[in-house]
């Protein structure tokens, strides 16, 4: 019944709930969207191992054998992921804190 649109279009994010895809029943926007638009992608990143590759915008540091923080700065903002690592080397969990409107 609801479908949801996360973006980050111009350096914004939104987030975007509608009812039946005809009705808006939600349109957020403003730097906690911009923050938790930033995230989705990064942990969708997973499906493009590309876009973890060391840069100036994301560094790796280690943190045990089986983990490491990576942490992506743009325009201001900075995301940090504490990422698990299976025996194979795969990644098999991530996490971080979001803004949650409450």
């Amino acid at each position: 019944m609801f479908v949801a649109r996360d973006m980050f279009i111009n350096d914004a994010g939104k987030l975007v709930v509608s009812l039946f895809s005809l009705i808006n029943v939600m349109h957020a926007k403003g730097a906690p969207y911009d923050q938790g638009e930033q995230l989705q992608w990064l942990r969708e990143s997973v499906l493009y191992p590309t876009n973890f590759l060391p840069s100036e915008r994301l560094h790796w540091s280690s943190t045990d054998s089986n983990t490491a923080k990576l942490t992506y700065t743009y325009k201001g903002i900075s995301l940090f992921f504490n990422i698990t690592f299976n025996m194979t080397g795969k990644i098999s969990g991530m996490e971080t804190e979001r803004y949650m409107n409450k």
